[in-house]
């Protein structure tokens, strides 16, 4: 009797090794089978039962495939670990933007409320209706940027949460267990990598008041305007021949053509814009900026001499589109001669290059 019982401490031993918990590189599919192996088409781990299951499958050693997926996820990481400078920078100028916009309307609102202090009770109306008209302006303009701001802070966020997991995710031993985690993180990594994030500034921070004070009385019922545009460099864009060619000591123009975030055409005018020409020596020839108070903007400009310029136009303190664009003088040219008492003038043909925004 005695030689078929079995003792506690055996029993006890051989429930332990039941319980025990499979190893790391356990057979999902085969309970105490180690998987070896990994089926690429099936993207699965394979032990040697599993195996005849798989046989016109192209297949890898376990190891292998695990050092290939975690070789691709480091990459992933990379990657999307790269947009976060890109991302940082964007968020501080435009919450600059935002904050130099939000400046400009504490210093109008000063400016209209001390314009209206010497007036009557009539003209309180037209006071209202100018701050009416100011906090819904700068409300569409903050707006836009706080939703920018808003949808940067996430991605930043979403990004080094992601970055974060898949770092203690590297940081693990590469097994079986994690494979599901990791191409989890996998997909989601990849999925970051494609956000589309707004990084260029979608408004500006103009809000300008023009007050006039000159026969005020007269036109009180009108007094003051909210001024500002929609327009932003990225969308905006020269043209004209004045960036095809032009004649050394003659008016040469270029059209400024402002766009708003979409792209769609300002209607009016005000922008801050300026136009530089820099001559060889380093030295800026004078134009003449003209607003045509339809979003649309004339630069007239004379180049001196013959030489390589170049042409800086800036919406807002930041280039528009091409800019700064080149000039390089081209070809032939008739000199300047005298005959008969009559001069000719020398001619020089000059073509622009569109290059890189500074």
């Amino acid at each position: 009797m005695e030689a078929h019982q079995h003792s506690p401490d055996s029993s006890s031993e051989e429930c332990t090794v039941l319980e025990a918990p499979p190893g790391k590189n356990a057979c999902p599919q085969h309970s105490g089978k180690v998987a070896d192996h990994y089926c690429s088409a099936c993207e699965c781990a394979l032990c040697e039962d599993c195996v005849g299951d798989h046989v016109e499958h192209p297949k890898v050693p376990l190891s292998q495939a695990l050092e290939q997926h975690r070789s691709s996820l480091q990459e992933s990481l990379g990657t999307i670990q790269s947009r976060l400078p890109q991302i940082s920078d964007a968020l501080s100028f435009i919450k600059e933007i935002l904050q130099q916009l939000t400046n400009q309307r504490a210093s109008i609102e000063e400016d209209i409320q001390s314009s209206f202090e010497d007036l009557h009770k009539q003209l309180d109306v037209r006071k209202s209706v100018l701050l009416m008209e100011l906090e819904v302006t700068y409300g569409l303009k903050q707006k836009v940027l706080q939703a920018q701001v808003d949808s940067l802070v996430r991605g930043e966020g979403d990004i080094m949460a992601s970055s974060t997991q898949t770092e203690e995710a590297l940081a693990g031993e590469a097994c079986v267990a994690s494979h599901q985690v990791e191409r989890e993180l996998q997909e989601n990594l990849q999925e970051l990598a494609g956000l589309g994030l707004p990084c260029q500034p979608e408004e500006n921070d103009q809000l300008d008041l023009i007050m006039e004070t000159d026969g005020l009385r007269k036109s009180i019922h009108n007094l003051g305007t909210i001024v500002t545009t929609s327009a932003v460099a990225s969308q905006s864009e020269a043209m004209g021949a004045g960036l095809e060619q032009c004649i050394v000591g003659h008016p040469s123009s270029v059209t400024i053509v402002t766009r708003d975030k979409s792209g769609g055409a300002c209607k009016s005018g005000n922008a801050i814009l300026s136009a530089e020409v820099f001559t060889p020596d380093g030295s800026i020839v004078d134009g003449e900026i003209v607003d045509h108070k339809n979003g649309t903007y004339e630069f007239v400009y004379i180049v001196p001499k013959e030489g390589n310029f170049s042409l800086a136009l800036r919406l807002y303190d930041q280039h528009i589109k091409g800019s700064p664009f080149k000039l390089t003088v081209s070809g032939a040219f008739e000199a300047e001669v005298e005959v008969s008492g009559e001069c000719v003038a020398s001619t020089v043909t000059v073509h622009f290059k569109q290059t890189s925004s500074l």
